[in-house]
C-alpha cells in the first residue's frame, strides 16, 4: 500500500524491493537492426535506425585482432562473422548508450526475447553465447551491468569442467532423465 502526499507517492521499503525484483525479468526495449560487417570478436557494424553504427557487444572481452593480435582473436572474429554477418538482430541497451569511441553499447539477442530471464539469456543472446563458446572472457564496465552475474555464472560453468549444468542448453535433457546419471 502507498499513501499519496502533496502528490508524491511514498512506498514502504517492501514495496521497493518487490518492485524492481519485478524488473528484472521484464522485456526490455529491443532495437531490430541489420548487422552489415563484423569488426572483430566483440565489435559488429549494424544498420540502426536508418545509420551505420559501430556496435560493442557489452559485458564481454574477445581477444584482438590486428597490430596488437591476441591468441584466439582469429577464432573469435570467424565465430562472430559467421552468426552475426548480414544477419537481423535484436539490441538492448543498457544504461549507457555509448563508449569513448562514441560506439554503440549492446547486448545483441539472435531472436526477439520472451523475456529476460536466464534461459533466454542463454539460449538468445550472442554475449552469453561469445562466453559459453569461449570466445570471450567477461568484461564488466559500469553502469551496463544488467546481466554481470548471469555472464560471470556462465564463464564459471565453463572454466569448471565438472559443472557442466552450465553449458547444457534448456531442452537438451528429456523430462524425467536422471541428470546424475546421464539417462
Amino acid at each position: 500500500m502507498f499513501l499519496v502526499y502533496n502528490y508524491t507517492l511514498y512506498f514502504s521499503v517492501f514495496q521497493l524491493v518487490e518492485i524492481l525484483l519485478s524488473l528484472k525479468y521484464v522485456m526490455p526495449q529491443l532495437i531490430r537492426v541489420r548487422v552489415i560487417s563484423v569488426t572483430d570478436g566483440d565489435t559488429i557494424r549494424a544498420t540502426v535506425n536508418g545509420r551505420n553504427e559501430h556496435v560493442r557487444l557489452i559485458g564481454v572481452n574477445a581477444p584482438e585482432i590486428g597490430r596488437n593480435a591476441q591468441p584466439g582473436g582469429r577464432e573469435a572474429h570467424e565465430f562472430v562473422r559467421t552468426h552475426l554477418n548480414r544477419k537481423t538482430v535484436w539490441l538492448e541497451l543498457d544504461i549507457q548508450e555509448r563508449d569513448c569511441h562514441r560506439r554503440l553499447l549492446a547486448y545483441v539477442w539472435l531472436q526477439k526475447p520472451a523475456d529476460a530471464s536466464e534461459a533466454q539469456v542463454r539460449g538468445q543472446m550472442f554475449n552469453a553465447r561469445l562466453l559459453l563458446e569461449g570466445h570471450a572472457q567477461v568484461m564488466t564496465v559500469p553502469p551496463n551491468v544488467k546481466y554481470a552475474d548471469v555472464f560471470v555464472a556462465f564463464q564459471r560453468g565453463r572454466n569448471n569442467p565438472l559443472d557442466t549444468r552450465l553449458l547444457i542448453p534448456p531442452g537438451v535433457l528429456q523430462e524425467g532423465a536422471d541428470e546424475t546419471r546421464g539417462n
